[in-house]
C-alpha cells in the first residue's frame, strides 16, 4: 500500500510525501499526478490537499482489483479538495457605443465656422489640405484669435474624444473644448511643441464634469500676436458606456457563466443586447451583463467536459467537491463496461442545464455503488444511463443510495436507456435517497424517474418531494416510470407536495407497495406514454397511504390502461380530498371522474379503505399512531423491511412505516 499526494503550494516532486519541496514532494497538478499513477494500483492512494483548488480535467488511469480499490480521496484540514471544470477570466472591456458629434465632412462650409474674437480671415481653403481638397484657414493679428466649430451638446459626464488636424506657421497653438453652457472648459490646451509649416494631429480625451448643455464647441486659436493655421479632418465623439462587458478570445463555447457562484442565464442571441445577469458567446466572444465589472468578484466560465473521468474499475471516489464542467462533473464507463466503483462522499455542483449533463452519470457501468453524495443545480442529479445500447456493455446492478439530491432542472435520479428498444438497465437499486426540489425547468420530469429502464430495477426506501414549480407548466412527480419502463418494483417510499403525481407509470408488471403519497397533484396515475405510446397492464398497487389536501386526486387510470388491463388495486388508504369525484377510471380526456363507490365498481379494492390514516404529523412525520386504521390492514406482498428498515411483523401495516410496539 503507498500514498500519493497531491498539494497546489508544492513545487511538484514524485508526490511520495506531503512535502511541498523537494524530489518527493507532493504533486503540484492534477496532469501530473494523471501521468504518474496508471495500470494496476491495488491498495494506493492518491490523496489531493484539502482546501485546494484545481482547474483540470481528471482522467483517471489507475485501477484496483477485486478486494483491493484504487482510492482517490483527501487529506489534511478544511474544505474538501475541488476540481473545477470552468476557468476564472479576468480583463474585460466596457461595451460602448460612439457617435460623433462633429465630423470633418460637415466643417468645411463658412456656416459651420464662427470668429473666435477678430481674426483677419476665416475661409475655407485649398491651399492645404490634410484629407480630401480643402481644409479651414485663418489668420489673425492678436493672440487668442481664431475659430469656432458649430455647437454640440454635453452631458455631464460624457466622456469626449477629439482629433485634428493643425498646419501652424509656428509651433504655438491653442485648442479648447468649451463644455457647453456653463463656459467652462472640458479641454484647455497651450500647445508649444508643433511642427511649424507641416501638419500635425493634436489628439485627446476627456470628460465634462459640468452640467453640460447645447452649447459646446471645440476653438482653435493662435497663441502668439500673427499666425496663420489650417485646420482639416476635425472629429469630437462621444462616448456612452453600455452594460456590458465583453472578453475576446474565447475559442471554446462555455455551457455555464457563474459570476460570484451563481448561475447566469444564458441569451444565445443576444451578443451585445445581453440582460442583466445574462451572458452570451459568439465568434470568440463572451459578453456579459452583471452591473459592474467582472473583474471585480470570480466570473467563472465552464471549459472543461468532466471533472473527472472514470473509465476503469474497481476504484473509489471519496471527499472530494466536484463542480461546473461543461457537461458532467463524473462521468464512469462511457462506451465500455467499467465496475465495482465506489463514489462516496463527494458533492457535485453545477452541470450545464440542457442534454444530458448530470452530477454523476453511470454509462455501460455494472455493479458500482453511488452513496453519501449531495448533488445540486445540475440538470440531472444522478443519472443511469446505457446511451451506446450494446448488449456487450450492459448498465446493471449499480446501487445508488444515501444520496441528497435537490435543485435540479429536470429529474433526480433517472434511470433513462438512450434506447427505446434496447434494454440495457437491469437490477439497479435506488434507495435511502433523499429527494427534492427536482423538475424545476423541464416539464413533466420527476424526483426519481425510470424512462426505457427495462425490468427488475427497484425504487424503496425514498423521500421524494416538492419536485415541480407548477401543475400546468412545470410538472414534478415524486416517482415515473415512462416509456417501456416494465417489470419494476416501487415500495416503502415517502412521495409528498410534488406538482404533479406521487406515483406514475406506464410501464407493465409495475409493483407499486407501501408507499406514503400526500399532497401530490394527483396521489397514483397510470397513464399513457406520449414518446413510446405504451401504458400500463398488469400492475399491482397495493398497502399504500394516499392524502389529498383539497380538491386532488386519488388515483387516474387512463383509458389506455383499462384496455390493457389487469391492473389491480387493493389494500389502500385513500383520505382528504375535498373534491366529490377524486377518482378517475377510463380517463379519456374527457375525464370519467368518479366517488369513492363508483370507483370500487370498477376496482372492487375490497380491503381498501376511504378514512382518516391518522399519522402522527401529515406532512412532516408519516409515522401511524397506534389506533390507526392502517395497522395491520395490509396484505403480504413478500416484503420484509419498512422505511426505517423495521421488519415486518406478521400482517403488514398500509403505509411506508410499519408501527412499533404492541396494538392497545
Amino acid at each position: 500500500m503507498a500514498d500519493y499526494y497531491v498539494n497546489t503550494a508544492s513545487e511538484g516532486g514524485d508526490g511520495t510525501t506531503t512535502a511541498t519541496s523537494g524530489a518527493q514532494a507532493a504533486f503540484a497538478t492534477v496532469a501530473a499526478a494523471q501521468a504518474a499513477l496508471t495500470g494496476d494500483q491495488s491498495d494506493n492512494r492518491l490523496l489531493f490537499n484539502r482546501g485546494n483548488t484545481w482547474r483540470e480535467q481528471f482522467t483517471v488511469g489507475a485501477y484496483g482489483t477485486s478486494g483491493h480499490q484504487f482510492t482517490i480521496g483527501a487529506y489534511g484540514s478544511g474544505a474538501d479538495p475541488i476540481i473545477n471544470g470552468a476557468n476564472v477570466i479576468t480583463g474585460w472591456t466596457r461595451g460602448t457605443t460612439v457617435t460623433e458629434l462633429i465630423a470633418n465632412g460637415t466643417m468645411e462650409a463658412d456656416s459651420n465656422w464662427a470668429n473666435q474674437g477678430s481674426p483677419t480671415t476665416n475661409e475655407r481653403s485649398s491651399t492645404q489640405a490634410h484629407g480630401g481638397t480643402y481644409s479651414r484657414r485663418f489668420i489673425s493679428d492678436a493672440a487668442y484669435e481664431g475659430i469656432r466649430s458649430d455647437a454640440f451638446t454635453t452631458t455631464n459626464n460624457m466622456v469626449l474624444t477629439y482629433s485634428l488636424w493643425v498646419y501652424p506657421d509656428s509651433q504655438y497653438t491653442n485648442v479648447h473644448i468649451v463644455a457647453g453652457t456653463a463656459a467652462s472648459y472640458c479641454v484647455q490646451r497651450y500647445i508649444n511643441n508643433l511642427s511649424a509649416n507641416q501638419w500635425n494631429n493634436i489628439t485627446g480625451t476627456c470628460t465634462d464634469t459640468t452640467a453640460g448643455g447645447a452649447g459646446a464647441r471645440i476653438r482653435v486659436e493662435s497663441a502668439t500676436t500673427t499666425q496663420t493655421i489650417y485646420v482639416d479632418d476635425v472629429s469630437v465623439t462621444k462616448s456612452t458606456n453600455l452594460d456590458y462587458w465583453y472578453k475576446a478570445g474565447i475559442t471554446t463555447e462555455p455551457k455555464a457563466v457563474y459570476y460570484n457562484g451563481t448561475k447566469l442565464t444564458h441569451n444565445d442571441t443576444a451578443t451585445v443586447n445581453v440582460g442583466s445577469n445574462e451572458w452570451d458567446w459568439a465568434a470568440d466572444v463572451l459578453y456579459i451583463n452583471v452591473g459592474e465589472d467582472p473583474s471585480t468578484h470570480d466570473l467563472e466560465i465552464s471549459q472543461r467536459n468532466y471533472c473527472i473521468i472514470l473509465n476503469q474499475s474497481f476504484v473509489t471516489v471519496d471527499g472530494l467537491a466536484l463542480t461546473k464542467p461543461q457537461n458532467t462533473c463524473l462521468i464512469i464507463g462511457d462506451a465500455t463496461s467499467r465496475e465495482y466503483n465506489t463514489i462516496q462522499n463527494c458533492t457535485m455542483t453545477y452541470s450545464p442545464n440542457f442534454g444530458w449533463k448530470a452530477g454523476i452519470t453511470l454509462n455501460h457501468a455494472s455493479n458500482n455503488l453511488i452513496t453519501n453524495n449531495t448533488v445540486t443545480n445540475c440538470y440531472v442529479g444522478i443519472l443511469v444511463t446505457s446511451y451506446h445500447a450494446s448488449a456487450s456493455y450492459p448498465t446493471d446492478s449499480n446501487t445508488i443510495s444515501h444520496n441528497t439530491v435537490t435543485a435540479i432542472d429536470s429529474s433526480g435520479i433517472s434511470l433513462s436507456s438512450g434506447s427505446a428498444t434496447a434494454y440495457q438497465l437491469a437490477n439497479n437499486i435506488v434507495e435511502y435517497n433523499n429527494v427534492s426540489l427536482c423538475s424545476q425547468t423541464y416539464d413533466d420530469t420527476a424526483g426519481l424517474l425510470m424512462a426505457r429502464a427495462g425490468a427488475g430495477n427497484i425504487i424503496r426506501y425514498n423521500s421524494t418531494y416538492t419536485n415541480g414549480l407548477h401543475i400546468d407548466t412545470m410538472r414534478g412527480s415524486g416517482i415515473m416510470l415512462d416509456e417501456n419502463s416494465n417489470g419494476n418494483q416501487v415500495y416503502y417510499n415517502l412521495s409528498y407536495g410534488n406538482t404533479s403525481s406521487g406515483i406514475s407509470t406506464s410501464g407493465d408488471d409495475t409493483l407499486i407497495y407501501n408507499n406514503t403519497l400526500y399532497n401530490n397533484h394527483r396521489g397514483i396515475f397510470l397513464f399513457l406514454s406520449g414518446i413510446t405510446g405504451d401504458s400500463s397492464a398488469n400492475s399491482i398497487i397495493k398497502n399504500n397511504i394516499v392524502i389529498a389536501t383539497g380538491t386532488q386526486n386519488y388515483a387516474t387510470v387512463r383509458t389506455e390502461a383499462v384496455t390493457s388491463g389487469g391492473n389491480v388495486f387493493d389494500n389502500n388508504i385513500y383520505y382528504g380530498s375535498a373534491n366529490a369525484h377524486p377518482f378517475s377510471w377510463n380517463s379519456g380526456p374527457p375525464a370519467d371522474d368518479h366517488t369513492w363507490e363508483e370507483w370500487r365498481v370498477h376496482n372492487a379494492e375490497a380491503g381498501s379503505l376511504n378514512a382518516d390514516p391518522t399519522l402522527v404529523s401529515a406532512g412532516t412525520d408519516f409515522h401511524i399512531l397506534p389506533y390507526s386504521p392502517c395497522r395491520n390492514a395490509g396484505v403480504d406482498v413478500g416484503l420484509t423491511v419498512d422505511y426505517e428498515g423495521r421488519p415486518i411483523a406478521g400482517v403488514p401495516d398500509i403505509g411506508a412505516y410499519e408501527r412499533r410496539g404492541r396494538f392497545f
